[in-house]
Parts: C-alpha cells; sequence; structure tokens
C-alpha cells in the first residue's frame, strides 16, 4: 500500500506550498507531448505511424500547452510584472545563441538573424510577447479581447508573407488560448474536470476522436499548415485552400473540446510524476539542443527510438542538475526596482 502510495496518492491534492498537484500533472502530460512531437519529426518521413501520431499530438498539445502558460501567467499580467517578459526574451536568446552555435558545429553557415523566429525557441519568445499584450491590455474587456484575437487569427491566415519573422503568425495564431487559460477560474475548470459525466464522455470523444485520425490519418497529414501556425493558407493543399479559415475556426473547437477531455482525464492528486511538471521549462530548453543536434546531422529514429529518447529527456533535464541553472535565471531581477 506505501508503494501504491509514493505512486499516486489521490487525498493529496496540494503541497505545503500551496502547489496543486493537478496542474502538475497537466503539465507534465503536455511536456511529454511536446518533447515526443519534436523527435517524432526523425522519423515522419519514413514511418506512416510517426506522421499520424506527430499530426495527431499537433491537433490539441499547443493549444493545450499554450492554455496552462496563460492559466499560470495571472498574477505577473494583473501585477505588471515586465521582469517576467524581459527573463523570457533572454532565455529566448540564449536558445538562439546555441542553436546558432550547435548549426556552426555541425558544418552549417548560419545566418544569426534575430528577426527570424523558428524552430523550438519560438515558444519562449512567444510567452514574452504574450504577457506583454495581456498587460497592456488587462483593463480593457476580456470578451472583446478575446473576439478580436479569434478574428484577427483567423485572418491573418491570408497573409501570403506571414511566418517566422517575429513568430508573428504563431504568436497571432495561439494567443486566443493564452488568453483562455489567462481568463479562466480555477474554481470553473475544476469543477468541469471533476465532473464524473465529463469523464465519461471525455472517454467515448477521445476514443472516436483516434479512431477518425487512424482512418483518415492521410486526409488530416494534408492540415499541418493550420496545425503548426507558422503557415498562411496558401500552404494548405488547393483542393482545402478556400476553406482555410473555417480549418482554422474548426481546429480551435476541435482543439480546446480534445483538451478538455484530456485535462478531465489527469489525476487531481500526487503522482510519481508531479515532481517532473514542476519543472517544464528546463525540461523545454535543453530538449531543444538534442533536437537542433539530431535535426543538423540528419539522425534517423525509429519511432520507439523516438519515445525512449522522449522518456529519458523529460526524467533527466528535469533532475535538480538541468533545473537549477534556469531556476536561477527565472529568479533574477532584471527590469524592476528591489524592495527592501
Amino acid at each position: 500500500m506505501s508503494i501504491l502510495t509514493k505512486i499516486y496518492n489521490p487525498k493529496e491534492t496540494t503541497s505545503i506550498d500551496g502547489r496543486e498537484y493537478y496542474f502538475d500533472n497537466v503539465k507534465f502530460i503536455l511536456i511529454f507531448l511536446v518533447v515526443i512531437g519534436h523527435y517524432l519529426e526523425f522519423s515522419t518521413s519514413t514511418s506512416n505511424i510517426a506522421k499520424t501520431v506527430w499530426t495527431f499530438i499537433y491537433s490539441f498539445h499547443m493549444p493545450m500547452f499554450v492554455f496552462i502558460s496563460g492559466y499560470f501567467a495571472k498574477n505577473a499580467v494583473k501585477n505588471k510584472n515586465y521582469n517576467r517578459c524581459i527573463i523570457f526574451f533572454v532565455i529566448y536568446f540564449i536558445m538562439k545563441t546555441i542553436k546558432f552555435v550547435i548549426d556552426k558545429i555541425c558544418g552549417f553557415n548560419p545566418n544569426y538573424n534575430i528577426t527570424i523566429v523558428d524552430s523550438v525557441p519560438w515558444y519562449i519568445f512567444a510567452m514574452g510577447i504574450w504577457y506583454l499584450i495581456s498587460i497592456f491590455t488587462r483593463n480593457i474587456k476580456k470578451k472583446y479581447i478575446f473576439i478580436f484575437s479569434v478574428i484577427f487569427a483567423l485572418i491573418i491566415g491570408f497573409d501570403k508573407n506571414i511566418g517566422a519573422t517575429w513568430a508573428l503568425s504563431r504568436i497571432i495564431t495561439f494567443y486566443p488560448f493564452f488568453l483562455l487559460g489567462l481568463n479562466t477560474h480555477k474554481d470553473r475548470l475544476v469543477k468541469i474536470v471533476k465532473n464524473k459525466k465529463v469523464k465519461v464522455m471525455a472517454i467515448i470523444y477521445l476514443i472516436i476522436y483516434v479512431g477518425i485520425f487512424i482512418i483518415f490519418a492521410e486526409k488530416f497529414s494534408l492540415l499541418n499548415p493550420i496545425l503548426l501556425g507558422s503557415k498562411s493558407y496558401y500552404l494548405l493543399n488547393n483542393a482545402i485552400e478556400p476553406f482555410g479559415i473555417l480549418i482554422r475556426l474548426g481546429w480551435y473547437f476541435i482543439a480546446t473540446i480534445t483538451g478538455i477531455c484530456i485535462m478531465s482525464l489527469i489525476p487531481m492528486g500526487k503522482t510519481f510524476l508531479t515532481k517532473i511538471g514542476k519543472n517544464t521549462i528546463s525540461i523545454y530548453f535543453y530538449h531543444a539542443i538534442i533536437f537542433r543536434f539530431c535535426t543538423k546531422l540528419n539522425i534517423n529514429f525509429r519511432v520507439y527510438q523516438d519515445i525512449l529518447l522522449a522518456i529519458l529527456s523529460v526524467i533527466v533535464f528535469s533532475t535538480k542538475f538541468f533545473v537549477w541553472p534556469l531556476e536561477k535565471l527565472q529568479k533574477l531581477n532584471l527590469f524592476e526596482e528591489k524592495r527592501g
């Protein structure tokens, strides 16, 4: 019984410092999906299974990750914590510099162009921008900001030139999910995910959703430009390009429903994975280095190797040795005056 308690204790839902285990469990699931989603790219060109799983993951995992990021941004936005924004930009430039060095080591001749925000580091840069936008618009009615963000995201897809420049496409495309998280009340969210009827419907929905993906895997792969959030509608297949705006709107709806269903099935209590969920930024930061090396060296893995590498990355990069430097960096006060 004591061993089972260490693995999962449903009665223990909050740590001594008030940290809620449920959200750490959610963050663990999401960071693992992010890592495995990146590593599966090593196999998508040679494996239909990898391609299908990759498309399935990308149909919901980034919207969920952005949602949770927005949820935890409440205090920083409310208190106008510009220092938090600066820290994200600092981490981004560190990641971009490492990316540049790796390209050099691997024999390429990269161009250090700060306007091109792509690959894994884009998310950290986007976080800084989302925080800033949310701080500046915090006094505007939430529903107006949200409606505008959705409409703008739908329209921006028609811009043929939108892409990796300052990560504008992704920043605009995913911002509605950040706003959803930012304006979601904990009590309402917990009430939904704890509801037994929701859990039952979630299981049924996910079984159907996975089944549809397996049956129509090839057709769903045509939607990759939409799922990445970094491309315009004009990069879609000619047959579906005219429906780009409807596809993105439908994706918003499906990603939201899928996210709720998955969150409803995640344990509320302390699990042996909870501790890992506390250290998502460390995992994100270091796995980007592995991902860049493998990409530039053109290493082709099998699917099981992608999964093993993802598991190892999540476990290793959540240890104190790797977490400590980023923890110290995030605690630096680079913008605001210290209060004595």
